[in-house]
C-alpha cells in the first residue's frame, strides 16, 4: 500500500515534533513577557473538601493560572501556524478530523500549568514526556471515556466489585470526591445532600472503550443497569443521579463534564441506606448480567409493560411524597398483571402465582392485597383511597403495605425479566398464568419459565465475540461509497480507520486475500482524492477564466465592496445571501447543462458553493454588460472542462473506485 508507515512516524517524530518545540517555546516566550506586564501570577481557586465522622471540612485551594495570560495569544504566533499546518499535512494526524487548535492549546496549557511559576523556562524533557504522552495517544487506535457515578448513602463490606468489562463498583478516591465535588455542589441540592456528599464512600466506574472516529456502541450507558440491579436485589435506597464523563485523552481529559438521568433534578431524600454484603456479590453479578441482556428487548413491543414497570420502579426510588412512592409501586404490579376488567381479582391471583414460593405465601399475597379491613386495609384498598381523594391513614399498617407493595415488586420484575428472556412477551405470560390455575401442565410450563438458574445458564454461555476490527473499517467504507456517490469531497486527507490499522500493525487482523483488495481499494482511492482536488483546481481556474473576461477586476472589486456592504448592514446567513447556486461538481460529472438555475434576484450567482471562492460570482449587471445568458456561460465552461484530459480521467477513476469499493463491501458483509 503506498501509505508508508515509517515516513509517517518519521515526520510525527522530527518534522511534527520540531514544530511542536518551537510552538511551545515561543509561547513560553510571550509568558514570560505577559508576566513582567501583569506583576502577579494569575490564581484562581478550587474547592477541596474533607470528610469526618462527624461531618466535613470544605477548603479552598489557591492554583496558578499561567495559561490564562497567553491563551489568547497564541494563535497569532507565525510557529503556531507553522505547526497547525505540519499537522495537517500529516497523512495520520490530518485525517482524524481534530481540530490542531484544540490540540496545541491543550499542549500549551499542559506544559505550562506544570511549570516551575519561579524560573518559568523550557524544559526538554518535561517537553519530551509530554509530546510522547500526545503522540501516543494521537497514534492509538482507540479511547476510553470514563464514567463515574457517586452513590450516596451507600455502604459495602466490598471494596471492589467488578460486573462487566470497564465496569464496577469501587471506593472512591480523595481526588475523584473533590472532582465531584466541584461538579454537584453548585446545584443547590442543599445542606442534607451537601454533606451526604461529602460522605459518599463508593461510586459506579465505566471505562468505555471506542475505536476512534466511529458512533459510540447502542446500549453503551451500563451505570443504569447496575443501579437497577442493585435495587432489584434488595431493599434500601441510595442517590445515583448525577455522573461526571471525560475522555481519557490528553486534550480532552480536563474538560470533565457532569450529566443526569430523568430524575437528576428531584430534591434529594432525607434518608438513604443501602448496605451491600460480600454475600451479595455472586447474586448482584448475575442480576447484572440478566438485567444488562433485557435492555436488547426494549424496543420489541411485546416487552412494552416490562419497561414501563421498570419505569415506575425507577421512580418510586425517586420520589419523596410517599403516597406517590406507593402509587408508582401499583402501578408497577398493575402494569405486568392487570387488565382493565376485573382488575383486583386478576392481579391478586397473578402476582402470588409469579411470586409466590408455596401455596401458604401465594395465600398470604392474596389476602394482604385485597384486604379490606379498615385497620388491616390490603394494597389494593389503599391504592384505590390514594386514587379516588379517600383519607390514608400513614400509620404502621400503611408503612407495612409500602414494604410488602416494595417486596413484590421487586420479585414481579425479576420473574418477568426471567419471562421475557425466555421469548415470551407480557399477554402471553397473562394467558398461561390464568390457565395455570386450572391446568397442571400449563404450571409446569410457566414455572420452568421461572427457573431464576437455567435462564442464568442459558444466557451465560451466550458469550458474543468481541466486535471484529473489520467492523469499524466497513462503516468507513460505507462513508467513502457516500463521499464518492455525491462526488462532493475535497479533502485528500481520508481512510483514518485504515491508516490506523497500518501504523499498529493489526493487518493480521484480516484474511490475507481480504487486506489485499482492501490495500488495493485505498491505493486507488488516494490517487482518486488527489486527482480530484487537482480537477477541481482546474475547473475553478476555468471559471474564473470565463468570469473574468466578462468582468475586470476593478468591476469585481467595486461588486465586492457593495457586497461586503450588504452583508454589514443586514448580516444574511450564507443561503440567504442572493442568487441561485450552481455547484462545481456539475463540471466534474457530465459535459451537459443539469438544472440551469433562473436568476431572479439582483445579487449574484454562486457558481462554487463547494468552495465559496468569492472571485467566482456573477451578477445581473455582469449579464447585461456583456449580452450574454446564464445558460450560455455555462455551456461555455463545460464545453472548456470537457476537452481536459484530466476530467476525463477523475470520471473514470471515480467510476472504478466505486465499483471496486460495492464489491468489498459485500464481501465484509459477508463474513
Amino acid at each position: 500500500m503506498e501509505l508508508k508507515k515509517d515516513k509517517i512516524l518519521d515526520s510525527i517524530n522530527f518534522e511534527v515534533r520540531n514544530s511542536f518545540q518551537q510552538f511551545l517555546e515561543a509561547t513560553i516566550s510571550i509568558l514570560q513577557k505577559s508576566v513582567k506586564e501583569n506583576g502577579d501570577i494569575p490564581t484562581r481557586e478550587i474547592l477541596k473538601v474533607t470528610p469526618y465522622s462527624k461531618g466535613y471540612q470544605e477548603t479552598k485551594a489557591i492554583k496558578y493560572d499561567l495559561y490564562h495570560l497567553v491563551a489568547h495569544k497564541i494563535w497569532d504566533l507565525e510557529e503556531y501556524k507553522k505547526c497547525s499546518e505540519m499537522f495537517y499535512q500529516n497523512e495520520l494526524l490530518g485525517s482524524q478530523g481534530i481540530n490542531s487548535f484544540v490540540i496545541l492549546s491543550s499542549f500549551a496549557a499542559d506544559y505550562i500549568n506544570d511549570i516551575d511559576t519561579k524560573s518559568i523556562s523550557f524544559d526538554q524533557k518535561s517537553f519530551d514526556s509530554l509530546f510522547e504522552e500526545y503522540k501516543n495517544a494521537l497514534l492509538s487506535f482507540t479511547y476510553e471515556t470514563l464514567y463515574i457515578c457517586p452513590l450516596l448513602g451507600f455502604e459495602s463490606e466490598v471494596d471492589r466489585l467488578i460486573l462487566d468489562d470497564g465496569l464496577m463498583i469501587r471506593k472512591i478516591t480523595p481526588d475523584e470526591l473533590n472532582e465531584i465535588w466541584n461538579l454537584l455542589s453548585i446545584f443547590g441540592y442543599g445542606f442534607n445532600f451537601i454533606d451526604k456528599l461529602a460522605k459518599t464512600k463508593y461510586v459506579i466506574e465505566h471505562r468505555v472503550v471506542q475505536v476512534k472516529k466511529t458512533s459510540p456502541k447502542t446500549g453503551s450507558d451500563l451505570i443504569p443497569v447496575v443501579v437497577f440491579a442493585l435495587r432489584l436485589l434488595k431493599n434500601g435506597n441510595f442517590w445515583a443521579n448525577k455522573q461526571s464523563h471525560k475522555t481519557l485523552l490528553p486534550w480532552e481529559v480536563k474538560m470533565a463534564g457532569i450529566s443526569g438521568n430523568s430524575y437528576s433534578q428531584n430534591s434529594p431524600s432525607s434518608q438513604y441506606g443501602y448496605f451491600l454484603n460480600k454475600n451479595d456479590e455472586d447474586d448482584l453479578k448475575k442480576y447484572y448480567f440478566l438485567s444488562k441482556h433485557v435492555q436488547n428487548l426494549r424496543s420489541n413491543n411485546k416487552h412494552k409493560q416490562l419497561f414501563r414497570a421498570i419505569e415506575w420502579f425507577d421512580r418510586y426510588h425517586n420520589e419523596s411524597n410517599i403516597e406517590h412512592k406507593f402509587i408508582f409501586l401499583m402501578l408497577l404490579l398493575e402494569a405486568l398483571c392487570s387488565d382493565a376488567v376485573e382488575t383486583q381479582y386478576r392481579l391478586s391471583n397473578r402476582v402470588s402465582l409469579i411470586i409466590g414460593n408455596d401455596d401458604k405465601d401465594r395465600l398470604f399475597i392474596i389476602k394482604s392485597m385485597t384486604e379490606k379491613k379498615e385497620a388491616e386495609k390490603g394494597l389494593y384498598s389503599i391504592r384505590s383511597a390514594i386514587m379516588h381523594g379517600g383519607v390514608v391513614e400513614l400509620d404502621a399498617n400503611f408503612y407495612n403495605r409500602l414494604e410488602q407493595a416494595e417486596d413484590y415488586s421487586r420479585r414481579l420484575l425479576l420473574k418477568f425479566i426471567l419471562i421475557s428472556l425466555n421469548k415470551y412477551g407480557t399477554q402471553d405470560v397473562r394467558t398461561l398464568i390464568d390457565n395455570s390455575l386450572v391446568s397442571e401442565t400449563t404450571r409446569k410450563e410457566l414455572f420452568e419459565v421461572l427457573n431464576f438458574d437455567e435462564t442464568y445458564e442459558k444466557f451465560n454461555e451466550e458469550v458474543k465475540e468481541p466486535e471484529p476490527l473489520y467492523a469499524f473499517l466497513k462503516d468507513e467504507l460505507y462513508e467513502i461509497k457516500t463521499d464518492l456517490d455525491r462526488f462532493t469531497v475535497y479533502n485528500t486527507n481520508k481512510g483514518f480507520i485504515c491508516k490506523l490499522i497500518i501504523i499498529n500493525g493489526l493487518e493480521g487482523t484480516f484474511n490475507e486475500s481480504l487486506w489485499d483488495e482492501i490495500t488495493e481499494f485505498y491505493d486507488s482511492y488516494f490517487t482518486y482524492l488527489i486527482l480530484l482536488k487537482e480537477s477541481s483546481d482546474l475547473v475553478r481556474n476555468i471559471i474564473r477564466g470565463v468570469i473574468h473576461k466578462i468582468k475586470t477586476e476593478e468591476e469585481a472589486s467595486e461588486w465586492m465592496r457593495k457586497h461586503l456592504e450588504k452583508v454589514k448592514n443586514s448580516s444574511p446567513s450564507l443561503g440567504d445571501a442572493g442568487g441561485k447556486g450552481y455547484d462545481l461538481n456539475n463540471f466534474l460529472r457530465k459535459d451537459n447543462l443539469k438544472n440551469v438555475p433562473e436568476i431572479d434576484d439582483d445579487e449574484y450567482l454562486f457558481l462554487d458553493s463547494p468552495s465559496n471562492k468569492w472571485d467566482l460570482k456573477i451578477t445581473l449587471e455582469d449579464l447585461s454588460r456583456s449580452g450574454r445568458s446564464i445558460e450560455d456561460i455555462l455551456k461555455e465552461i463545460h464545453g472548456l472542462v470537457s476537452t481536459e484530459d484530466m476530467i476525463s480521467e477523475l470520471r473514470k477513476s471515480r467510476s472504478e473506485n466505486l465499483k471496486m469499493i460495492s464489491c468489498l463491501i459485500k464481501k465484509i458483509e459477508k463474513i
